[in-house]
């Protein structure tokens, strides 16, 4: 398999309403900028008014542009922590604190593209009246594997899929009869800038993203279900008391004899006792090494998401 190495995921952590990062690059428009907004029945329409902007801030890359409605700002912003198929999104703008925070939102994006039921979190914003967040958005559907209850792991594509965002040129956030319609123009290529910035990321983790992209083999975890059970039974006592879980997500830097050299969080669960268990399983857990062009074992990564759940 060439491209970035196939990781295992479970679920993402929603991003912080970091809407300020200093801009490192800029990706032209596809579309002039405008100030234009439309209203028919209960749809709400966006047009676009900045080019969009890439940025790499504390280990996160962000892809966000302002669209205008009547004289009122709004921003759409995707992000992500590492090479994946999933990304984040947030939406803020005045039309947010019409959104119940409560309730699920549909997703889609069109035209004729994949569509999914969110769930959201929504928080104040001093400039934008409102942010909602959303979290594990994906182009593809995710095959679950055979795993026991209370832990969750899925198979995950690396990057986002360039393809499958193609035809793409417009996101829509549908809530209580509601739609509001932000017209992105073509989301491939940036999407791709997205998806050369997480690979930036690999460079600052001592790794070659080159070197993956014409890999013969990604890294493999040897053992999921003895993964799973480490989990499961060193569950923090006092989260298991209080009944509370939550979501780390962790890449392990595994080195060319298949051994795991160390844990990074890319997704931090709120709870410290949370994150520390998840890398203590995860350094014990032994791998087959990624392979180069040529064959060769080279340094590389897994990565995952762990929820932890109570009850379910």
């Amino acid at each position: 398999m060439s491209g970035i190495s196939r990781r295992s995921a479970l679920a993402v952590h929603r991003p912080a309403p970091a809407l300020r990062a200093a801009t490192i690059a800029v990706l032209a428009s596809a579309l002039m900028p405008v100030s234009a907004f439309a209203e028919s029945g209960d749809t709400l329409i966006l047009e676009p008014a900045s080019a969009w902007q890439a940025t790499y801030e504390g280990g996160r890359c962000r892809l966000s542009r302002m669209f205008d409605g009547s004289g009122q700002q709004h921003a759409l912003v995707f992000e992500q922590t590492a090479p994946d198929s999933r990304f984040f999104m947030s939406v803020a703008g005045p039309t947010m604190e019409r959104i119940n925070g409560g309730l699920p939102l549909r997703l889609a994006f069109g035209p004729n593209g994949p569509e999914s039921e969110q769930d959201i979190a929504k928080e104040r914003n001093s400039d934008f009246g409102a942010v909602v967040f959303m979290k594990d958005i994906d182009f593809k559907p995710i095959d679950p594997l055979d795993i026991p209850e209370g832990v969750g792991l899925a198979a995950a594509s690396p990057g986002i899929d360039l393809e499958a965002a193609a035809p793409l040129r417009q996101v829509s956030l549908v809530q209580g009869g509601k739609t509001l319609v932000f017209r992105t123009g073509p989301l491939a290529a940036p999407f791709r800038v997205l998806n050369d910035c997480t690979a930036h990321i690999l460079t600052t983790w001592g790794i070659d993203p080159e070197a993956h992209r014409t890999a013969q083999r990604s890294t493999k975890l040897l053992d999921v279900q003895a993964l799973v059970r480490s989990v499961q039974e060193k569950y923090p006592l006092q989260p298991l008391m209080e009944r509370r879980g939550g979501v780390v997500g962790v890449a392990i830097l595994v080195d060319q004899t298949g051994m795991p050299t160390e844990c990074r969080i890319t997704d931090d669960s709120g709870d410290r006792s949370l994150n520390d268990v998840a890398c203590e399983q995860l350094m014990k857990a032994r791998f087959d090494p990624a392979l180069d062009a040529s064959g060769k074992p080279m340094k590389s990564y897994w990565m995952t998401r762990i929820t932890y759940r109570i009850g379910v």
